[in-house]
């Protein structure tokens, strides 16, 4: 699937993919590299029993480390992920900074509409699979039988800073690569924050050549300092105008891809690997260029191979290809080699701080599609306030958010600068990391019910508080915390207390709180405060992710859904479609339906759904999506339609075609369920004349209010009388009259059905009610009925056994006496009258005392 990915899609409003975060890779803790010199370092201020003060010392020798490193640019040079261990060189070994490939990588979330201020989601290039060939490609170089070259990788974000810093820096690398977006006037950077930067060619070029020392600017493009960039690959879309800014601002040579033309991640990472691979093996720029475009056309995981190889292009044309850029083919024979001793990594990518052993985080799943705006708006919330609450409904990805945030964050460590990122409650972490063993206990703490007591009275939080604020006072960390535990007021009154005190006791700490429900935390005014809800994805998203994790699509069971992209296309087939969200009512049945089906936006659901698709059902999904997308405007249009369809359902049942005629079927009754919402032409204009005559009555009124709701609605009436009295224009006489007569036919079946209906809906709608109360009304009647129930028993029994007791006769006679209507008398013959409700009370009331006495 991300073969079929380019690196043009750049603005682009549509829903895009967003490739998984990327692999997490080993780095070596104490690996210095200055001035072109491999060492091993020793940190002689360790202290074993302090584990605060080592993470203090680590940062400060990465802090000067990162200054001091001139040639690298700050950049990452990844010694132990790019080489096996057999190829390390030994300590003092020296190698050149020419043997030094700089790949600059852009993965900017989100453009900005200049004109409303509108974040657009950027599809993310397919950065892993990149790596990870060039890897092998020098990796392979380096275990050639004829004797490879030691070729380095550094990797850094493509901003103007680091450029620039990278550019600026003396003996710098000689070969740039940059991986990023591509436009025909500009190149798209990070912005250092999430966002996007246009560079266009002049500011390019510019940058390029003050960051270089100048020259080469005129037209002649050989100035002093051509041969400083010896080689430039620009992995980008439309990149014929960008490798010209490069060659005028200073640089020999340039790999890019024609102006017009669009550029696969399939075919820049195919033709990078096996470019670097024979630059690598000691062969000219020309022989490796042509080797690599031969690879292109034969690989067989790239579309199109031919017509992606010929896309490629090695500028000047006239210019001197012929140089070998790396070292010799035997700059790595008799080297003695040491085995390779591995850091305990950051999470993510080779490029984090080196400085403090972080706990594992989670990872974001393998595919985060859809949600580069809600991650960029938390990377924001980052950076501007203290506290980030991320809510949503369950199972809508909110812990997905946040890990790809943390992730894009922690693979950017110069542009945010986090000392660390602590996830609670802790997957794993390492024994000797204080602060994360501190912080899962506070968490298990915070967590216990406490019966109202105030937490902050609590010895075991004030001790494990101080050893927090300790660790975290002098750095810049972010702290997730995953509150599903935490629904209880009591709980949230517990995590608010320690969030107060966090904000009190340090600076440049942040949180991220994970949580179905908003929370409202007193911070006492000691840090702001940004609330992200996270709403359902929309229906070109859904549509992906579900292709992405459907196992019909990914196994290439259907040829024409053979990829998530592919399944999109055949799902929604108009534009206006695909940004729909579940709860849109501007969509049609069909296109309803099928979002329904496919998990209604929510990645939960979506993967059951996913995952849980028969073949059978899969094959209706399909049907159905490859019924026509039917856009009716007028209800004259509607029946031209459905005389259309049931003759085309006729002659399919004439030629046992019966698969088209289950379709045209199905399509007939999607028709016929929006004849309610499209009324003739003859009831709207009645509806005009009422909506005319209730607006002249709230201007007598003066109610101008209503007036001005009623005029809208006659603007919109009118809007959908022209369009009837359009369709019937272009429409012969006896065709209209045909027309007009089913419609009114079709009005009168639907008035006589309705009226049929109308006295049983009434009781319909009456059991409807009796059935949805059904339950309280019988919880209710039972205590009720038995109360009474007993109540009249006693009564009862006591009427019968007055004669047996004096005092209850004597108060059942009285009573009798003051109930008895006027003229009865009160005798053992007479019919005896029963007390009142009001005097039936009293009565009890009476009868209690005496039993009681």
């Amino acid at each position: 699937e991300r073969s079929t990915q380019n690196r043009c899609n750049v603005p682009s409003p549509s829903p895009p993919t967003m490739a998984s975060a990327a692999t997490p890779t080993e780095t070596f803790r104490g690996l210095n590299f200055v001035n072109g010199t491999v060492s091993f370092t020793q940190d002689e201020n360790s202290d074993p029993s302090n584990p605060t003060k080592n993470r203090r010392i680590q940062r400060s020798e990465t802090e000067t480390l990162t200054a001091s490193v001139g040639d690298t640019g700050g950049s990452s040079i990844d010694e132990a992920t790019e080489y096996p261990s057999s190829l390390l060189p030994a300590a003092g070994v020296r190698r050149s900074r020419r043997d030094v490939i700089t790949v600059f990588q852009s993965a900017p979330l989100v453009w900005r509409d200049g004109e409303d201020g509108t974040l657009h989601p950027i599809e993310r290039p397919d950065f892993d699979r990149e790596r990870e060939m060039l890897r092998a490609a020098l990796r392979d170089a380096a275990l050639s039988s004829d004797g490879g070259i030691d070729v380095g990788l550094a990797y850094e974000t493509a901003t103007t800073d680091r450029l620039g810093a990278v550019l600026a820096s003396p003996g710098g690398s000689g070969v740039l690569h940059f991986s990023c977006h591509g436009l025909p006037d500009s190149l798209v950077f990070e912005d250092g924050t999430g966002g996007s930067q246009f560079i266009d060619l002049e500011g390019l070029r510019d940058l390029v050549s003050s960051g270089s020392g100048g020259g080469g600017l005129g037209d002649g493009g050989v100035g002093a300092k051509r041969g400083r960039l010896r080689l430039v690959f620009v992995a980008a879309c439309h990149s014929l105008p960008a490798a010209s800014a490069f060659l005028r601002a200073g640089a020999a040579r340039v790999v890019c891809c024609r102006r017009d033309e669009p550029l696969r991640d399939s075919a820049a990472s195919e033709f990078a690997r096996s470019f670097y691979r024979a630059l690598a093996c000691g062969r000219t720029v020309r022989e490796s260029f042509e080797s690599a475009r031969g690879a292109v056309r034969a690989s067989p995981n790239v579309g199109s191979a031919a017509d992606e190889a010929d896309k490629f292009m090695l500028l000047p044309e006239d210019g001197d290809h012929d140089a070998i850029l790396f070292g010799t083919p035997t700059g790595m024979r008799g080297r003695k080699l040491l085995p390779r001793t591995v850091s305990s990594p950051l999470p993510f990518s080779a490029n984090l701080n080196r400085n403090q052993l972080a706990c594992i985080l989670p990872q974001p799943p393998q595919f985060c599609i859809g949600r580069e705006v809600d991650i960029y708006r938390v990377v924001q919330g980052v950076l501007r306030t203290r506290l980030v609450q991320l809510t949503g409904s369950s199972g809508i990805g909110k812990g997905s958010v946040a890990a790809a945030a943390c992730a894009y964050i922690s693979e950017r460590c110069h542009a945010f600068a986090f000392d660390s990122i602590y996830w609670l409650p802790l997957l794993s972490a390492s024994r000797s990391d204080d602060l994360a063993v501190h912080l899962q206990r506070m968490f298990d703490l915070l967590r216990q019910e406490r019966g109202g007591d105030d937490i902050s009275l609590d010895e075991e939080y004030r001790l494990l508080r101080s050893e927090i604020l300790e660790d975290l006072h002098s750095m810049k960390s972010i702290v997730v915390i995953d509150t599903n535990d935490f629904l209880e007021d009591s709980r949230r009154t517990n995590l608010s207390v320690f969030l107060l005190d966090i904000f009190r006791g340090t600076r440049d700490v942040r949180v991220i709180i994970v949580s179905r429900y908003d929370s409202n935390f007193d911070l006492w005014h000691n840090g702001m405060e940004t609330k992200i809800a996270l709403e359902p994805l929309d229906f070109a998203t859904s549509a992906t992710l579900f292709g992405a994790q459907c196992p019909h699509v990914t196994e290439g069971r259907y040829a024409r859904a053979s990829t998530p992209h592919g399944l999109r296309n055949i799902l929604i087939r108009s534009e206006d479609q695909g940004g729909m969200r579940i709860n849109d009512t501007s969509v049609s049945s069909k296109s309803a339906d099928l979002f329904r089906r496919i998990g209604g936006g929510i990645p939960s659901q979506i993967y059951t759904a996913a995952r849980s698709i028969t073949t059978e059902q899969f094959s209706d999904l399909l049907s159905v999506a490859s019924r026509p997308e039917l856009r009716i405007k007028s209800r004259i249009e509607l029946e031209r339609k459905l005389t259309s369809f049931e003759d085309e359902l006729r002659d399919a049942v004439d030629q046992c075609d019966y698969d088209r005629a289950k379709e045209v079927h199905g399509t007939l009754d999607e028709l016929r369920s929006s004849r309610p919402n499209l009324p003739g032409l003859d009831r709207l204009r009645k509806a005009e004349i009422e909506l005319d005559a209730s607006r002249a009555k709230a201007v007598e009124q003066k109610d101008f209010e209503r007036a001005g709701k009623v005029h809208g609605e006659m603007v919109l009436l009118k809007e959908r009388i022209e369009e009837e009295e359009k369709a019937l224009r272009g429409m012969s006489e006896e065709e209209a009259e045909l027309v007009l007569r089913l419609i009114v036919d079709a009005e009168d079946d639907q008035c006589a059905h309705f009226d049929s209906c109308e006295g049983d809906s009434n009781w319909t709608t009456t059991w409807a009610i009796v059935k949805e109360h059904l339950p309280s009304i019988v919880l209710t009647a039972i205590p009720i009925s038995l109360l009474l129930s007993s109540m009249w028993i006693w009564w009862w029994d006591t009427s019968k056994s007055a004669s047996k007791d004096p005092g209850i006769s004597s108060i059942y006679t009285e009573a009798l006496k003051r109930n008895a209507p006027a003229g009865e008398h009160l005798n053992g013959r007479q019919k005896v009258v029963r007390p009142s409700a009001g005097k039936f009370l009293q009565f009890w009331r009476q009868i209690m005392a005496h039993a009681k006495s």
